[in-house]
């Protein structure tokens, strides 16, 4: 099954996608929420390899899969080890994109976004409170993550999928 969208609804899925610092697709699984995401992606470019100036080469649109049992912001982005004295990342593909952004602050007007896939699949609270945090407070500047002293733009979204069925 693979819904049909006219062009007055693509039209206002591009504009709530891109509106907000936080957008929720919800439904059953297999409705196509992943699918309409990843083509919204890849039309607005977010998915092609991009170098920065350090040579750091990502994706300015990064899919994560949520993992029941996530307890902690370590389980999204990782943490800092004391005993190496480095960041031990846990997506790195996550981690990248926050170092570009944070190298970029205002050069850049592109747009970049997480989506976090099956995001209900544990308690948002646990795992994405520092972006809880910023997303009362995105008012055009650069606001940090209290992580690693990452600051990022306005242009930053997150796109969540959620699924509701007998499991969640």
């Amino acid at each position: 099954f693979r819904p049909q969208y006219n062009k007055n609804e693509v039209l206002n899925l591009y504009i709530c996608l891109m509106q907000g610092f936080i957008t929720i697709f919800s439904g059953a699984p297999g409705t196509g929420k992943t699918s309409i995401c990843n083509i919204m992606g890849h039309t607005l470019g977010l998915d092609e390899e991009l170098l920065n100036c350090n040579n750091i080469s990502t994706k300015r649109f990064v899919t994560i899969p949520v993992e029941k049992g996530w307890t902690s912001k370590k389980d999204l982005i990782g943490y800092y080890n004391p005993l190496s004295n480095k960041i031990e990342r846990n997506n790195s593909n996550l981690y990248d994109l926050l170092r570009i952004l944070n190298a970029e602050k205002d050069e850049s007007s592109l747009p970049a976004v997480i989506l976090l896939d099956e995001a209900n699949m544990s308690t948002m609270e646990y795992y994405w409170s520092d972006f809880i945090n910023i997303s009362d407070n995105i008012n055009g500047k650069n606001n940090p993550i209290p992580y690693n002293n990452i600051r990022v733009k306005i242009h930053f979204m997150f796109w969540l999928l959620c699924n509701f069925n007998k499991k969640t």
